[in-house]
């Protein structure tokens, strides 16, 4: 019996090697807006949000905190990690968590920051740059993004809405 291609990425996606990407907003205006960060190879850059790959001895937590610092400039804490879920990035199985960060939380300058370009973007523009070059492999991202982007305006419009008067107390 064989495994289905989403049982094959969530079983390979826990083992050392396993590749990880997080999804980081944050909220202006009421509206989400999206860290991407340059890929280092040569070449042409393409955008993509901060990602690595699973070590032995590591959670998938610790590398998703470990890469947005180091890749995004953006203190998150493990307990602002929400997974968004497994996808299929060209033949690498990928884990995709995401983090809604405050604007303290983002940082001028950070590990990779001398190596990497760092934009803070609405959806459709995001959603445009990871089109451009490397198109292909941005597949995964664009799904997991409009995932987050779902949850990002539910949350916006939860957020905003206004509290039920309290009903006040019969007295008999």
């Amino acid at each position: 019996m064989s495994l289905s291609p989403l049982k094959q990425v969530v079983l390979a996606s826990g083992r050392r090697g396993a590749k990880l990407g997080i999804i980081l907003y944050v909220m202006r205006g009421g509206e989400p807006r999206y860290v991407l960060v340059t890929s280092t190879g040569r070449g042409k850059r393409r955008w993509s949000p901060p990602k690595g790959t699973i070590e032995e001895g590591e959670t998938r937590r610790e590398v998703a905190v470990e890469e947005a610092w180091e890749e995004a400039g953006v203190k998150i804490k493990r307990r602002q990690l929400s997974a968004v879920g497994h996808y299929l990035g060209g033949r690498d199985p990928i884990v995709v968590f995401m983090a809604e960060a405050e604007e303290k939380q983002i940082k001028p300058s950070w590990p990779e920051g001398h190596e990497r370009r760092r934009v803070i973007v609405p959806y459709d523009e995001a959603v445009r740059l990871l089109r451009g070059a490397g198109a292909k492999k941005n597949k995964w991202v664009i799904k997991a993004l409009k995932r987050v982007q779902k949850f990002a305006e539910k949350e916006a419009a939860f957020s905003e809405a206004p509290l039920a008067p309290k009903k006040k107390k019969k007295r008999k």
